[in-house]
């Protein structure tokens, strides 16, 4: 069988572009930008006088970032995390199509043995849970999430990456085409030149074949480059720099499908990389903490009183021992003593902290719960989602390209495993917390005018019905002894021919 030779040096060139490289170098400034702000890194306005640090720093943008991510993926505490069914990818098509009676369900054995499968897979990734919150906080903060699949001698598990150190390309007429990925970050490694270990940068490829003059499937290999060299040639100008060549250090790889799988966190129709959730909210995070800050400083030098002398001499003043009172020798009529007061309108710029903090939130798209909190007890369920009705559609957004990239990485696991033709299909949670009484009322209703069954009431309620109905069953006979054994009681007691009461004398 021939060798396959896949045209690497193409992707590093094409990837080494000038102008590739200023757009990647733009986007890591931005995404450095956003992880600041994340992280509470955010400008001090107020220059720090002394050992007081007058500075306020109120963190929105995190508080903006976790409250999406669990809303997307819920909380394991409530046990709504984010669950996927298995099932085979011929009944979803069918179901899609509304041709549920031509569906093919999973045998059971089949279903348990993938589900167990894949715990074992999310086990070696470090947990469902860790996996959805770095994917969650990746994407938020940086706008992208990226997983990739790895395989390790237990078998496969899932990475994900930093946004930051990844890079891509794309065809020209069409940005959802990839020919090949990039992660490159700085490592230690020993140059097999001089045998020092030194700095050096470390780069991945994964190309598509048929795009490097190679055959159809995806190719991987590692590469190291060092610092600049020196030209040895004799024609070379003294100490003439060269830049260095990217040095393969492992065997290329070779996988059927591409193991990245990335999409975006809020759709951009214009780029390949999606939108953070902190896209235009940062700047006014910096303007609350701005105003803030001068707030803070104004209360430190004006939160006592200052009493203040007009028409007297500083000599004039004489100490006492009567806690630290004053006397003046002067006349009455040409002294005034007075505390002096602040005539700034502080109440003002706390209006004005109140639009901006409302601004954050609403170009944000979550609910501000600080706006409702006191007609909170008064909101029905239908009211609470008006209110969160701009939050719930960029849920609804999020839930298409995390939900899909979850299924496609789900179905890639699966082939894997040797778990041909299967599917995941999300389960997703309510995010808005509800009334129970108006649910059962809602429910009671499109019971009584048939439109849906008890099973579907049931499984809406949480309950588990092949249990409940099974108890339910037992519940008539349970009741037919009960009445029995109350006629019995009433009446006096029975003899063991059951002929009824027995009187004696």
């Amino acid at each position: 069988m021939a060798e396959i030779t896949i045209d690497f040096p193409l992707a590093h060139k094409e990837f080494d572009n000038e102008e590739v490289q200023n757009r990647e170098l733009t986007r890591q400034t931005n995404l450095t930008g956003f992880w600041r702000f994340y992280d509470g890194e955010h400008r001090k306005w107020l220059k720090v006088k002394g050992d007081v640090d007058d500075n306020v720093i109120i963190n929105l943008c995190s508080v903006l970032v976790d409250r999406s991510v669990s809303r997307l993926f819920g909380d394991p505490m409530r046990g709504d995390l984010l669950k996927f069914n298995v099932e085979q990818k011929e009944d979803v098509k069918a179901r899609t199509a509304n041709r549920g009676e031509n569906s093919k369900l999973v045998p059971i054995t089949d279903q348990a043995k993938a589900n167990s499968f894949l715990n074992e897979v999310w086990e070696r990734s470090g947990g469902l849970d860790k996996i959805y919150n770095s994917t969650g906080v990746f994407g938020a903060v940086t706008g992208h999430f990226i997983f990739k699949m790895m395989l390790d001698q237990d078998g496969p598990r899932v990475v994900t990456v930093d946004p930051s150190i990844f890079g891509v390309l794309t065809r020209a007429d069409d940005k959802d085409r990839v020919k090949a990925y990039k992660i490159e970050f700085i490592i230690l490694a020993r140059d097999t030149k001089d045998g020092n270990v030194k700095e050096t940068q470390f780069r991945q490829l994964i190309v598509h074949g048929p795009d490097y003059e190679g055959p159809e499937g995806w190719f991987i290999q590692d590469f190291n480059k060092f610092d600049m060299t020196v030209d040895p040639s004799p024609t070379a100008l003294e100490d003439t720099p060269v830049d260095a060549e990217w040095i393969p250090v492992t065997e290329m790889e070779r996988w059927d499908f591409a193991p990245i799988i990335d999409g975006q966190n809020l759709p951009h129709a214009r780029s390949y990389w999606g939108q953070s959730d902190m896209q235009n909210v940062t700047g006014i995070n910096d303007e609350i903490n701005f105003v803030m800050s001068n707030v803070n400083r104004i209360i430190r030098f004006h939160a006592h009183p200052r009493t203040i002398g007009i028409g007297l001499e500083a000599a004039s003043v004489q100490d006492t021992a009567i806690e630290s009172f004053w006397t003046i020798a002067s006349t009455p009529d040409k002294v005034k003593i007075q505390n002096l007061e602040m005539e700034s309108d502080l109440p003002a710029v706390f209006n004005f902290f109140a639009i901006m903090r409302e601004a954050f939130w609403t170009i944000g798209r979550e609910a501000d719960p600080s706006v409702f909190k006191e007609k909170i007890g008064n909101v029905t369920n239908f009211g609470l989602r008006v209110l969160f009705l701009d939050a719930l559609n960029k849920l609804g957004q999020k839930r298409q390209t995390y939900g899909r990239a979850f299924t496609l990485l789900i179905e890639k696991l699966l082939e894997l495993g040797d778990f041909n033709g299967l599917t995941a299909v999300p389960v997703w949670h309510d995010p808005l917390p509800a009334d129970p009484r108006e649910t059962v009322e809602t429910l009671v209703m499109e019971r009584e005018i048939g439109i849906v069954s008890k099973e579907t009431a049931a499984r809406e309620r949480g309950r588990d019905w092949d249990q409940e109905s099974a108890r339910i069953e037992q519940e008539p006979e349970i009741d037919t002894v009960g009445q029995n054994m109350m006629k019995i009681m009433q009446g006096g007691g029975s003899d063991k021919t059951g002929r009824g009461n027995v009187s004696r004398t």
